[in-house]
């Protein structure tokens, strides 16, 4: 491994870099975000004018997606506690191996055991034609 000689110049360097990226992050904001959020509030103001109806998603875990979320946690548990406790490399990979597929088979009990459901209102300000 190399030593580094950190010196004023590399230090006067990254100092400019630094700044230069703060620049770059507030003109970036100035320039693009704020005039396109302001955009998009008059373009759903002028569709709030036209609105018909609201629509209210609610989504909620089925059973087999809470026994999922429940197992995913113990999952990560035990995967860690057999980590700390491994005592070979191998025993470790095998940890780390149980902890990938555990996140992916429970993550995705939890990801696809969700229940959607959507209620249509009529909306309020709408006048009568």
């Amino acid at each position: 491994m190399q030593n580094i000689e950190v010196n004023t110049q590399t230090i006067a360097i990254a100092a400019l870099v630094v700044g230069a990226v703060i620049v770059y992050v507030a003109a970036h904001y100035f320039l693009v975000t704020r005039p396109r959020r302001r955009r998009i509030a008059g373009e759903e103001a002028e569709l709030a004018a036209r609105e018909l109806a609201i629509i209210v998603e609610d989504v909620r875990l089925t059973a087999g997606g809470i026994v999922a979320a429940v197992l995913l946690v113990v999952t990560i548990l035990y995967s860690f506690v057999t980590y700390e406790a491994a005592t070979t490399v191998f025993q470790q990979i095998a940890s780390g191996v149980s902890l990938i597929a555990g996140c992916i088979v429970w993550g995705l009990g939890v990801a696809l055991g969700r229940r959607r459901t959507y209620r249509v209102l009529r909306s309020e300000h709408r006048q009568p034609m």
